[in-house]
């Protein structure tokens, strides 16, 4: 179905208050396309990811074309809703009307004999992966093309994760790995200097050895019978800057509010966690909360004087009376909410006293 509306299109939206919000279509994705809520100067003040119906069904109308509106040249998109921040540096580049091109994630699966010829053309920060242990004649070649490309990372699946995991010692200017998680795997990567990101797909033993590696980003991928202590992530208090969990459960989730260097956090799917009241004194900007099905109250992120970025999906069990605290989130810039419904979703928004937002920072994309 032809959509009735297009990058560039300006739309209208009655507040609940009566005022009349002004809007700009920054990017179409699927259902889902990116608005942009605009000051009395026309400049954008607050992005949204938005159900599309809010538009299709005209109950925000299409008034006009913004004229000094340019359409870059980013990346084709996806239904999947966008990470914030990148949501944040495309909206700049648009109006900057400057090129900026969403990051895709390139993957290309090492088949031994290591051969550098069939890597040829691939981006610096492409992922290589394999699965069966390499030899040693291999393991050097790996190392010097990885040698030559400090941003790429290696993903180890199968074989490789659970009898070579010490091979990341050969690589010594990595900076991110991902590994299906064997027992103690994180002291695999003590030694290493330069790692900054780690991936896991499955819950290590030794997940409280975070604290004597290099690690600032980490990624834990699960199954519901698996559990984190989230005290484990204190021995790296003051420098991970992000964590993401999904399908696990977590214990003491409070100390996450207790870690001075966090600043992005993505639960999803994450059972063990009820109450929220530990975000209140936490850093983070960047939170998403997905499929948390047992928490019974979001207002206690209202408090979070750092909150600028937010997404809360497949949070069915809130009405559109119970979100109301959104309008406390002084320095919120970033919304994206799925409630369980398209109307619900859409009457949450039409709530919002949109204008009253923080606008973007003017800085370089």
């Amino acid at each position: 179905m032809k959509r009735p509306y297009r990058q560039g299109d300006l739309f209208a939206v009655l507040l609940s208050d009566g005022v009349v919000a002004r809007g700009v279509v920054v990017e179409m994705a699927g259902r889902f396309p990116l608005l942009a809520f605009l000051d009395a100067g026309g400049a954008p003040v607050f992005a949204a990811r938005v159900d599309d119906r809010a538009l299709v069904v005209m109950r925000w109308p299409i008034v006009g074309r913004d004229t000094s509106f340019k359409r870059g040249s980013a990346a084709p998109s996806s239904d999947r809703i966008e990470a914030p921040e990148i949501v944040e540096r495309l909206l700049q580049a648009t109006y900057a009307g400057t090129t900026w091109k969403r990051p895709l994630v390139v993957v290309r699966d090492l088949r031994v004999p290591f051969a550098g010829d069939a890597f040829a053309g691939l981006p610096d920060d492409a992922w290589i992966a394999w699965r069966e242990v390499l030899g040693d004649r291999d393991r050097e070649g790996a190392a010097e093309w990885l040698a030559a490309r400090p941003r790429a990372g290696v993903r180890l699946h199968g074989r490789a994760a659970a009898f070579d995991a010490g091979v990341v010692r050969s690589f010594s200017s990595l900076q991110r790995a991902a590994i299906q998680s064997c027992g103690k795997t994180i002291e695999a990567f003590a030694s290493s200097q330069h790692l900054r990101a780690l991936g896991l797909e499955g819950v290590p033993g030794d997940l409280s050895e975070i604290g004597s590696t290099t690690i600032e980003r980490v990624r834990v991928v699960g199954r519901a019978d698996e559990t984190i202590d989230a005290a484990d992530f204190l021995s790296a208090a003051q420098r991970l800057a992000s964590i993401a969990c999904a399908g696990i459960r977590i214990e003491n989730a409070e100390a996450f509010g207790a870690m001075t260097a966090l600043r992005a956090l993505r639960l999803t799917r994450t059972s063990g966690i009820r109450d929220l009241g530990w975000l209140s004194g936490s850093g983070v900007t960047h939170l998403t909360l997905e499929g948390l099905t047992h928490v019974d109250d979001l207002s206690p992120l209202a408090t979070m004087k750092n909150l600028e970025h937010l997404t809360v999906r497949g949070m069915w069990q809130f009405g559109v009376d119970r979100y109301g605290w959104i309008d406390g989130c002084a320095r919120l810039r970033g919304l994206s909410i799925d409630a369980g419904g398209r109307r619900k979703t859409i009457e949450i928004y039409r709530r919002r006293p949109f204008a009253a937002a923080l606008p973007f920072p003017q800085q370089a994309c």
